[in-house]
């Protein structure tokens, strides 16, 4: 396994009572499989209450995932681990990363985990935001759904990739954090517009 000094593991939808569902699960798994491979490494596990998100719960995917962790592998480093709750969407949890966390740090080899069908866009906006400089290495976890679900699930994903990637690598600067909050902004706003 590549050796790397900071893991971002992403968030997704929780449950209202604040538990993951088993997509979610299976990513946090595998940050901690590559997090327990890098011993001197930090793990971040993102996500807050998205652009989109009608949860009655107040609870952040990020601090859900923290639970889950910790309820699960107890003997973790936890001095190691950040919870990032603030992020709304991928882009905009990323820059705040890159903002907080990457550049303050002086991090260049970076772990992304996200699930299988997820890892192309946002390994894609990771870069995106980054831009040079960075050796990013892609830890996907499976998603162990079938059949008209997973084709569902596929399809979605697709419609982001092309309204988010397709558009944004034309005009948005690579590794500009700024230019690709602004563009967020605007996908958030043109996606609710089409709900």
């Amino acid at each position: 396994m590549p050796s790397v000094e900071l893991i971002i593991c992403l968030g997704k939808n929780i449950y209202d009572d604040g538990s993951l569902d088993n997509i979610l699960k299976l990513r946090v798994e595998k940050a901690v499989e590559v997090f327990l491979s890098n011993p001197n490494s930090r793990l971040i596990l993102t996500g807050g209450k998205g652009y989109s998100d009608t949860r009655k719960s107040e609870v952040s995917e990020a601090e859900a995932m923290y639970k889950y962790v910790a309820e699960k592998y107890p003997n973790l480093n936890f001095n190691n681990i950040i919870v990032e709750k603030n992020g709304k969407s991928t882009i905009n949890q990323l820059c705040l990363i890159k903002k907080e966390v990457v550049l303050p740090n002086n991090y260049r080899k970076i772990a992304l985990v996200t699930d299988e069908v997820h890892m192309k866009r946002a390994l894609a906006i990771l870069d995106g935001i980054l831009g040079d400089d960075y050796t990013i290495v892609s830890f996907p976890s499976k998603i162990d759904i079938v059949g008209l679900w997973r084709r569902l699930i596929e399809n979605d994903e697709a419609n982001l990739y092309d309204k988010t990637i397709n558009n944004l690598i034309k005009r948005v600067k690579r590794g500009d954090e700024d230019d690709w909050l602004i563009a967020d902004q605007e996908i958030a706003k043109n996606l609710h517009k089409t709900k």
